[in-house]
């Protein structure tokens, strides 16, 4: 899947991810990735459940074209689970 588009700070944009591979391909273009691995003793996030995520948002997206984009800000990982504190999702 490479060429994910533009990354700036922490921010990856792409197309939707496919495969869970390509999931785990856009959570490794954040500059964040790193804590993914856990913070301060913390457990780590759970890569696969952060897949889930973005998976969940291509099946979306495949079910309806009518949207646009998403924005997930930010995704926390909360006792090794991710959380979306807030989305914005846009539709035609």
């Amino acid at each position: 899947m490479k060429s994910h588009g533009r990354r700036t700070a922490d921010l990856a944009t792409s197309r939707v991810p496919r495969a869970p591979e390509d999931a785990d391909e856009v959570s490794d273009d954040l500059a964040t990735r790193r804590l993914l691995g856990g913070f301060g003793g913390g457990p780590a996030g759970d890569r696969a459940a952060v897949a889930d995520v973005l998976l969940g948002l291509s099946q979306a997206a495949a079910e309806r074209p009518d949207i646009v984009s998403a924005d997930l800000n930010p995704l926390l990982i909360v006792q090794g689970r991710p959380i979306a504190v807030d989305a914005l999702v846009e539709v035609r």
